[in-house]
């Protein structure tokens, strides 16, 4: 499975917030903007279903959050956005889709709560993943909830020590913590794993970590 995280790292530093989520289009809301739709609305959605096999329609769901994702990779969260809510059309359990929903609720809206929902609604379908926990607390540092986001970092790593940014992730909560001891403890041990971080960073870590033990 791809790396989304990677992607969420850069997405949070290039794309700027867009207006309330209510100004934009219909289609460019999570689940259709989370409401009955019009009967002509409707009418589409359900003669785009149709040119589709029943049985393919969880295939077909992957395929555009696929989509979706390569759109975010361009900076383009509204296409993504068309292309998650395709994929909650042809299948709402499709936990990838609340995934990706969170992401641009975040990225485009800035809107944590709404984001941490969307995470929390793809976890129950995607228990076992430690990527999804991992882009879950890199939304939670970015929105200054440290301590939250320690907690789905370190369940990322319980299922999987092999996550560089889930160290750093630790590494940047701690921080923000003001715990440099800490900070410096997850850069050396994510070192190992290929954290992002260069040699020189986490021996100044190391070393800042010291004089605050003093």
């Amino acid at each position: 499975m791809r790396r989304i995280y990677l992607l969420l790292f850069c997405l949070l530093a290039v794309l700027p917030g867009y207006a309330a989520a209510s100004d934009l289009p219909r289609n460019e809301q999570p689940m259709y903007g989370n409401e009955k739709l019009p009967p002509e609305e409707q009418r589409v959605n359900d003669a785009f279903l149709a040119k589709f096999a029943k049985p393919t329609w969880p295939l077909m769901s992957n395929k555009a959050v696929d989509i979706g994702w390569r759109a975010l990779s361009r900076n383009d969260p509204a296409k993504a956005m068309r292309r998650f809510n395709q994929g909650w059309l042809f299948n709402p359990d499709n936990g990838r889709v609340y995934w990706g929903y969170a992401v641009v609720l975040q990225v485009r809206d800035r809107n944590l709560t709404g984001s941490v929902e969307m995470f929390e609604r793809a976890r129950k379908l995607l228990p076992n993943n430690p990527e999804l926990l991992t882009d879950c607390g890199r939304i939670l540092e970015g929105g200054g909830r440290y301590k939250d986001a320690i907690a789905k970092f370190n369940a990322a790593l319980a299922m999987d020590e092999k996550i560089p940014p889930a160290y750093y992730g630790l590494v940047r909560s701690y921080l923000g913590l003001k715990d440099i001891q800490k900070a410096a403890h997850y850069a050396k041990v994510g070192r190992e794993f290929g954290i992002p971080l260069s040699d020189r960073e986490i021996d100044e870590l190391q070393r800042l970590a010291e004089k605050q033990r003093e």
